[in-house]
């Protein structure tokens, strides 16, 4: 099962500072984020991902993406690179970054 967006927010903020964090909407999203979170205004997936030092995602290719660009990614369902192990998890924020060669698929 899917994580909710207000939880996943939540969890983000418990760990980190408002400032340290930036948010990003699927582009067919109809959700709005609060205005108090710092929202991304890239033109692109990939210009934002140059923003980041890690990524968490529910499921997104945003994430596949990332960790092209040896990004750190904590993903947060089943079925997201499911054949790459087990889901990730936000209370564990040491996560790693995949091998490139395990992304040949």
């Amino acid at each position: 099962s899917s994580v909710q967006q207000s939880e996943i927010i939540s969890k983000l903020l418990d760990n980190y500072k408002v400032d340290e964090l930036l948010f990003r909407t699927h582009p067919q999203s109809k959700t709005e984020l609060s205005k108090d979170l710092n929202i991304d205004d890239s033109k692109s997936s990939r210009e934002f991902i140059e923003k980041c030092n890690k990524i968490v995602v529910n499921i997104s290719n945003v994430g596949y993406e990332a960790m092209l660009f040896g990004k750190k990614v904590t993903h947060l369902n089943e079925n997201f690179l499911s054949s790459f192990g087990e889901k990730g998890n936000l209370s564990l924020l040491n996560d790693s970054v995949i091998d490139l060669v395990k992304l040949n698929f």
